[in-house]
């Protein structure tokens, strides 16, 4: 994780524990460029030692507090694991 990354992650406001958690994960997983990132929810479970439920409800909130989006795309072997975008500046970016 970059710097800027870094520091942005730790100075999000969430709502718990548990969230800043899967947001630190979501940043490590993240192309530094694009700052896109898909970790499967299993990947993002043994990351952060949360259960799948935890995880997908926690990506949830990130995404209804505006500092990841769902960037429309999939990746995988089946194309099922969600494409996300973090939002380091607080606008939504456009690839």
């Amino acid at each position: 994780m970059t710097v800027n990354k870094s520091s942005w992650v730790w100075s999000a406001e969430t709502k718990s524990a548990s969230v800043k958690l899967v947001l630190v994960a979501m940043a490590e997983c993240a192309n530094e460029k694009t700052l896109t990132a898909c970790p499967s929810i299993a990947n993002l479970s043994d990351m952060t030692g949360m259960n799948r439920k935890t995880v997908i409800s926690n990506l949830s909130k990130l995404v209804s507090m505006g500092l990841i989006e769902d960037t429309g795309d999939r990746a995988g072997m089946t194309s099922q694991i969600v494409v996300y975008r973090l939002l380091v500046t607080g606008d939504k970016r456009k690839p």
